[in-house]
Formats: C-alpha cells, sequence, structure tokens
C-alpha cells in the first residue's frame, strides 16, 4: 500500500556487488515504466512488472553493464568497460524519455571498487574528505587512513566542486575524482 514505505522511498538499490541511489526519477514521464518494461522483456524475468521508475532506470543501466559483460564480473577489470556501460544506458534512457530535456536526474552506481555519478540534466556536488592520524596504522605507518567522497544535490555553497549537468565523475578507490562528459 502507498505510505512510509511505498518503493519510491526504498533506496538504494542493491544487485550483487553493486549499489544503485537516484535523485528526480519520480519526475520521468508517466509512459515511461511500460516503455522500459517493452524494451527490457527478455531481459528481466518474463511478466516482471516494474513498479516505479527509479526501478526501470536501475534495470536499464543493469541491462547495459549485461551488454558489456560487467553485470556480475567479480574480477578488477578495466573501468572502460564499466564506462562504456554507462553511456549506452545514458542513451537508452534519454532515448526512451524523448530526449534530454525531459531528464533532471542524478544516479549513483558503485560498482567493485569505483563509483559513477551520472548528472542527467541535474548537476550535483562533491566533496573530498581525509582524515589524518599520527597513530601508527596495522601496517605500521601514519598518515591518511580514511578516504571518502561526499555526493549530495544539496551541498552549501563552499563545496565548490560540482559535477555539471551532462557529466559522469569515476570516483577511484582512492577517492581520486576524474570527470568526463556525457555524449
Amino acid at each position: 500500500r502507498p505510505g512510509l514505505f511505498d518503493l519510491e522511498r526504498v533506496q538504494p538499490f542493491r544487485y550483487r556487488n553493486w549499489l544503485f541511489a537516484s535523485a528526480g526519477c519520480h519526475d520521468l514521464p508517466e509512459h515511461f515504466v511500460s516503455e522500459t518494461s517493452r524494451v527490457l522483456q527478455g531481459f528481466t524475468a518474463e511478466g516482471r512488472w516494474m513498479a516505479c521508475p527509479i526501478e526501470g532506470v536501475m534495470l536499464l543501466y543493469m541491462h547495459a553493464l549485461h551488454c558489456v559483460g560487467e553485470l556480475d564480473r567479480v574480477s578488477t577489470g578495466h573501468t572502460r568497460e564499466v564506462r562504456r556501460a554507462m553511456a549506452a544506458g545514458t542513451s537508452a534512457l534519454t532515448q526512451l524519455v524523448g530526449g534530454r530535456e525531459a531528464l533532471k536526474l542524478a544516479l549513483l552506481l558503485h560498482v567493485r571498487d569505483y563509483t559513477y555519478v551520472l548528472t542527467l540534466g541535474r548537476s550535483v556536488s562533491y566533496r573530498s574528505l581525509y582524515a589524518e592520524t599520527t597513530a601508527p596504522s596495522p601496517l605500521g605507518r601514519a598518515g591518511r587512513h580514511v578516504r571518502a567522497v561526499v555526493v549530495t544535490n544539496d551541498a552549501p555553497p563552499e563545496w565548490g566542486h560540482e559535477v555539471p549537468a551532462w557529466a559522469m565523475a569515476e570516483i577511484g578507490p582512492r577517492a581520486q575524482v576524474e570527470l568526463m562528459p556525457l555524449a
């Protein structure tokens, strides 16, 4: 039943070794869920009912990862294939909604040791956080031991780092951020 625990409020989605979250999916056109179900027929279980736009978006990217052989891959292969899948998923999503102007989304996908932030008409801010320590680590060294990147679409102005609209940020295992445009 609609209410506190309806599917629009259940985030993030998990699938094996990855995590997916989004902002803005509730603004997608009404026909999006039915069109996505039609396009993905055969990829998901037959007769699968997508209950909300967030699930439809997630499944488009799952399909794109599957097509490049990265959906269930557990090795630490090159990120080039994941980047290709993110571009393919974005292309499919853009076509299903009728063009870029219909999108105001921010998506996050964590797969293996990398996090991908896609800004589809909605920019987001990020901030790298590091904690310094003088205490020895288990390896006997002192220094940085906490590495994190916080991503939000509601950051205070002093953060200063932005993933602009229609871009992708790849955040690596050492919290390094690489920005690239989305075609």
